[in-house]
């Protein structure tokens, strides 16, 4: 595997050359799949939900009478591709129908003719609107604005600004209206020039996405492998995981959550670049006289039973606060953060386990997991976060003004947190990953062959994690598995031929959580030898292992399998037709 090595649907080989040895990869058709990319910044999917994004005259766009727009005008983007909009009367728009809810950006690129005004709207549960001015000497900015989350202006060059208005309702219809000046749509023959519009879920316009007549999508893509980067050092592993759902239905949109105690904190939406490098970080403001304020989420009844494991992390930097409460809001289910070096402060006695991960900038994914002990009896799970008026260890209050820096809660059930899952309104389950590779018996020994694997130790509580090379069934395999049977995490072998079991040894040696090991197996018709990290672990002869039948490698038990997969970070594979020698295998596995 080669970070370059990969695109939609498929994770690349370095050998054999011819393409052969690429396998093929599914997670899903949804776009709740994370990575942390080199630069160190959370990638995420989005797509552009208009249709003939720059196509305006052109259905599903209307223009209204007494409107009109005219292609081949010279864009933002040194392109002929900007348009001419001229409007002659109050109300006079472009619009398209759309259907959309939760959190949306709806973006378009504006330049001054001769006015210096622009009017950007959208239908709903809520009308909202936002009137933006566009001079030519690029100081921009923002007029009346009604019912939105946020509104920006950003100076592109020469005269062009790209205008975007954020909305949490529900929407039918986006409009770009004409504007003779602030809160003043009566136009009179004036016009301005526009390109490139699009509508995309969250708290800030991604990079435009062209769309014709199906919506467009960037990003992680449903099916493409995640090459991450996680923990710097420039080099990159296979990240799979199995299926999660994020049970906060707004995950970034922290004016969602109900504020913790009426009139504690205000909530100051796109306030900081957030660790997937846009400006949609929220800033938690406490109010004045407040030691400590937040937000709380529950869920809907039902959804959790007394003690399910709950993992719950959020985002956080600290700003002139710098401590932080998360989890559970009854029956110690909660533990203390200290934003300065994302150490633990304190915890209680229902926490499983209290840690943050650094994300770089001062940033730390702050994770509580802990047994859910449903103490109102409903089934509810109360839990949230508090912003503590403290800095470098010493207690104030709040004043209106200070606060610190909030990005992407995720709720889920299991006893580690996965990677990110963004949600705009709605909870999110990401599919699991599936690699595999069949139909290439002749890259696979028959009689004799050898295998490595480099993988870290994560998420030690998934049983049964495995790789295999097999016939695609469980008759005849050849399999690594990482079990946890209750007890102590650690790794086994299994040799099945003709549906006999030639070899099965499931208690082999014991692994340690973040731990990078090296694999090697060589077998032959009739004996094995496996080394972990340079030591021989299995060394057995006077086998009968005759009859097997090989043409599928698979990160799981067999291709596709649900219940089975490799869900451990994978730095490379290598698969051998012939056996490897015992030094060999020592020299492939040392650390």
């Amino acid at each position: 595997m080669v970070p370059s090595g990969y695109s939609d649907g498929m994770l690349g080989s370095v050998k054999p050359t011819d393409g052969s040895g690429n396998f093929t990869f599914t997670r899903g058709t949804d776009i709740g799949a994370t990575r942390v990319a080199p630069d160190g910044y959370i990638e995420k999917g989005y797509e552009n939900l208009l249709l003939q994004s720059n196509s305006f005259t052109t259905s599903p766009w209307g223009i209204t009478s007494n409107a009109s727009v005219i292609s081949g005008y010279s864009g933002y983007d040194n392109s002929n591709n900007a348009w001419k909009a001229q409007f002659n009367g109050p109300f006079k728009e472009i619009s398209q129908s759309v259907s959309s809810s939760g959190i949306n950006t709806f973006s378009v690129y504006a330049k001054a003719g001769d006015t210096e005004w622009i009017r950007i709207t959208t239908l709903g549960t809520i009308s909202t609107r936002v009137f933006f001015n566009i001079p030519s000497d690029g100081n921009g900015s923002i007029g009346l604005k009604l019912d939105v989350v946020d509104a920006s202006i950003e100076y592109i060059s020469n005269g062009w600004y790209r205008c975007s208005v954020v909305v949490s309702n529900s929407i039918s219809s986006v409009r770009i209206i004409g504007a003779a000046g602030d809160n003043n749509t009566n136009t009179n023959g004036e016009y301005c020039y526009i390109q490139d519009a699009q509508l995309n879920q969250g708290l800030v316009a991604m990079p435009y996405l062209p769309t014709t007549t199906t919506t467009s999508v960037g990003g992680i893509l449903a099916n493409l492998p995640r090459i991450d980067y996680t923990g710097g050092g420039g080099c990159g592993s296979l990240l799979l995981e199995g299926s999660r759902t994020n049970r906060i239905p707004n995950s970034e949109y922290y004016q969602s959550f109900t504020n913790y105690g009426t009139g504690h904190s205000v909530f100051e939406p796109n306030a900081a670049v957030s660790p997937d490098n846009t400006q949609n970080a929220y800033k938690i403001i406490l109010n004045s006289g407040r030691v400590h304020a937040g937000g709380a989420v529950s869920t809907l009844a039902g959804a959790f039973t007394t003690g399910d494991i709950i993992a719950f992390s959020i985002f956080f930097k600290a700003d002139e606060f710098d401590e932080v409460d998360i989890g559970g809001y009854f029956t110690n289910e909660s533990a203390r953060f200290n934003l300065t070096d994302g150490s633990v402060i304190s915890q209680k006695s229902n926490v499983i386990n209290a840690y943050s991960v650094p994300f770089g900038d001062g940033w730390y994914r702050c994770t509580v997991i802990y047994t859910f002990q449903n103490h109102v009896g409903n089934n509810f799970l109360y839990s949230g976060y508090k912003v503590i008026a403290t800095s470098n260890g010493v207690a104030s209050a709040g004043d209106g003004v200070k606060g610190a820096f909030a990005y992407g809660a995720q709720f889920e059930v299991g006893t580690y947190p996965t990677s990110y899952i963004p949600t705009y309104g709605t909870s999110v389950t990401r599919a699991g990953d599936d690699v595999d590779l069949t139909g290439v018996s002749s890259l696979i020994g028959q009689n004799e062959g050898s295998y490595f694997i480099e993988f870290q130790a994560k998420r030690l509580d998934e049983v049964y994690s495995m790789f295999s090379i097999s016939d695609g069934s469980n008759n005849n395999r050849i399999q690594l598995t990482l079990t946890d049977s209750g007890t102590t995490p650690r790794i086994g072998f299994v040799y099945v031929v003709n549906a006999v079991n030639g070899f099965v040894a499931t208690n082999i040696q014991y692994l340690v959580e973040g731990q990078t090991h090296k694999f090697a197996v060589t077998y032959t018709q009739s004996s094995l030898s496996c080394y972990l990290d340079g030591t021989q672990i299995i060394n057995e002869t006077g086998l009968s292992l005759s009859g097997g039948s090989f043409d599928t490698i698979a990160y799981g038990l067999k291709p596709s399998s649900t219940s089975f997969r490799f869900n451990m970070p994978v730095k490379q594979t290598l698969v051998f037709n012939t056996a490897l020698s015992d030094a060999e295998l020592a020299e492939l596995t040392t650390i």
